[in-house]
């Protein structure tokens, strides 16, 4: 938390500011952080896709049990290993308890979905840094050593 958040609590739990139930004392309570994500673009590098792939990423937060919450999911690029989003969502996350998000991209088929690969982040200390611009390597789900591509995105605390 920030000084100014520090200091917005106790002048709230003094009374002053409005109160606990003031404009500031219910911002002060809240423990939801806006995250910009923005997902920029990807590659396919494992050589068992062609270039009739039609990948899309999609991001969920990982709880302190290993359970994901799915939030984004990209439009689908058709027939590319270099697809380019652009896709940029603004998400509410409690940054005091999720400490990870899980990353996956997936090739859309007819009537469903492949998985090429999969990834975790840490985001720990994203709010010491408040942006991260990172190009993720995602892996093989079967064969967690093998690099399958990577995907290129932001990820700002608003």
């Amino acid at each position: 938390m920030s000084l100014m958040n520090d200091i917005i609590n106790e002048q709230t739990k003094q009374g002053n500011l409005g109160g606990k139930n003031g404009t500031l004392g219910k911002k002060s309570s809240s423990s939801d952080n806006i995250v910009n994500f923005f997902i920029i673009t990807g590659e396919i590098t494992d050589s068992s896709f062609d270039n009739s792939v039609d990948p899309y990423v999609r991001i969920g937060t990982i709880d302190n049990k290993d359970n994901i919450k799915w939030f984004l999911k990209t439009p689908v690029r058709n027939n590319t290993k270099k697809p380019s989003w652009s896709y940029e969502i603004n998400h509410d996350i409690k940054l005091d308890q999720i400490k990870k998000l899980a990353i996956e991209m997936h090739h859309k088929t007819l009537l469903s979905s492949k998985s090429i690969g999969e990834a975790t982040i840490d985001i720990s200390n994203i709010e010491n840094q408040s942006m991260i611009y990172e190009t993720i390597q995602i892996f093989d789900p079967k064969d967690k050593s093998k690099s399958v591509g990577s995907v290129y995105l932001s990820i700002e605390i608003k």
